[in-house]
C-alpha cells in the first residue's frame, strides 16, 4: 500500500472540511442496502429522494426567475423542475423503483450524482454537493457529519479526499456475473416500463424517457445482445480504475464490503460496518431485519458470457473471492 501524496498544501482545493462517508460500489452492487443500513444509524446528514427532487425544482423556479431557457443541460426551465407531491404519491402507493424491489419513499437516501450535470465529482462540481450537504445540516452544519452515495465516483475514489479531506469509505463489492445481470436487467426494464420515479430525480432520463424516438431507440439498444458486453467492459474498467486507486488511500480510511456477506447475515457484516465508522450498535438487529436475499435468473445473455465476465475481471475476482 502506497500512502496518499498529499496536496501541495495542507487542504488545498477542499470544499468540504467535516467528517464524511462515502458508500461507493459498481452499480447495482448493493450499495442502496448499504447506505440505507449506515443512515438508519441517526448519526449522519443524508442526501433524500425529496431533497434531490426539491433541488431540481429550486433549480428551475431559478431559471424561470432568471428567463433562462436552457442552462447547462440545454433544456428549458420546466424540465428542471421537480415534483414532491408526485414522490408522496408513490410513497402512498407502495411503489417500488421499478428496476429492482426498493419501495419508494420521501426519505429515501440517494445518489448526490443526480444533482450534477455530468453525474461525478470534479473540482466544479464538488462544491455544489457541499453546499447541497451544507443547507440540509442547518445549524449544526459545522459538527454534522455527512453520508454520500453515487457509484459514478468508485473509479476515482481516491482522488475524492482532495475535495473532502476528511472522508471515509464503504466500498460494496458483489459477484462480477451478478452484478452486470442486474446491471442489464435494470436497464432494460428502465427503458421497457419507465420508472416515474427515475424521471423525477435523473434530469437525463426523463428526458429520453419523454420524446417517444428517443425512449424507442434506447430501447433498440439496451435490448441488444451486446448490450451486455458494453456492461462488462465499462464494469472492467471501473473496477480495475478503482482497484489502483486504492493503492493511495490509506487502509484505515476504508473499509469493504461483499454484498454476499451483508445478504447472508447482516447483523454481522453490519457489525464491521458501524464499528468502522465508529456507531453505536444498538440499532443493528432492526436494521438487518430489513435486509432480505433477492432472487433472479441469469439473462440467457449473461449467461452466455459468462467465461468472458470471469476473464475481463479477473483482478477483481481473485481481489474479493469470486
Amino acid at each position: 500500500m502506497t500512502p496518499r501524496p498529499p496536496a501541495s498544501t495542507p487542504d488545498a482545493g477542499a470544499v468540504c472540511p467535516n467528517r464524511s462517508c462515502f458508500v461507493l460500489g459498481p452499480h447495482r452492487s448493493g450499495t442502496t442496502i448499504v447506505c440505507k443500513a449506515v443512515a438508519a444509524s441517526g448519526a449522519f446528514v443524508c442526501l433524500t429522494a425529496a431533497d434531490v427532487v426539491a433541488f431540481h425544482e429550486r433549480s428551475g423556479a431559478a431559471g424561470t426567475a432568471r428567463g433562462e431557457q436552457g442552462g447547462a443541460s440545454g433544456d428549458g426551465p420546466r424540465e428542471h423542475w421537480g415534483d414532491r407531491s408526485a414522490l408522496a404519491r408513490m410513497e402512498s402507493r407502495g411503489e417500488t423503483r421499478k428496476i429492482d424491489a426498493v419501495r419508494v419513499a420521501e426519505d429515501l437516501p440517494e445518489e448526490y450524482g443526480f444533482l450534477l450535470p455530468d453525474l461525478k465529482f470534479t473540482p466544479e462540481t464538488a462544491p455544489v454537493v457541499a453546499s447541497v450537504y451544507r443547507e440540509l445540516a442547518g445549524e449544526g452544519a459545522r459538527d454534522a457529519r455527512y453520508l454520500l452515495r453515487n457509484p459514478w465516483d468508485l473509479a476515482t475514489a481516491d482522488r475524492i479526499p482532495d475535495l473532502f479531506p476528511k472522508a471515509e469509505f464503504v466500498f460494496v463489492v458483489r459477484d462480477p456475473v451478478k452484478t452486470i445481470d442486474s446491471q442489464l436487467q435494470a436497464v432494460r426494464t428502465a427503458f421497457a416500463d419507465p420508472s416515474e420515479y427515475l424521471a423525477l430525480l435523473a434530469l437525463r432520463y426523463r428526458r429520453i424517457v419523454r420524446r417517444p424516438l428517443k425512449l424507442a431507440l434506447f430501447r433498440f439498444l439496451t435490448g441488444r445482445p451486446r448490450a451486455a458486453d458494453l456492461l462488462t467492459r465499462s464494469f472492467a474498467r471501473t473496477t480495475t480504475s478503482w482497484l489502483h486507486g486504492l493503492e493511495r488511500l490509506q487502509d484505515d480510511r476504508y473499509i469493504v464490503t461483499r454484498y454476499e456477506d451483508l445478504i447472508a447475515d447482516p447483523a454481522k457484516e453490519l457489525g464491521r460496518v458501524y464499528s468502522f465508522l465508529g456507531l453505536p450498535t444498538e440499532r443493528i438487529p432492526a436494521v438487518a431485519r430489513e435486509i432480505r436475499p433477492g432472487s433472479r435468473t441469469l439473462h440467457p445473455h449473461v449467461v452466455a458470457r459468462i467465461p468472458k465476465i470471469r476473464d475481463r475481471t479477473r483482478r477483481y475476482r481473485e481481489r474479493f473471492g469470486y
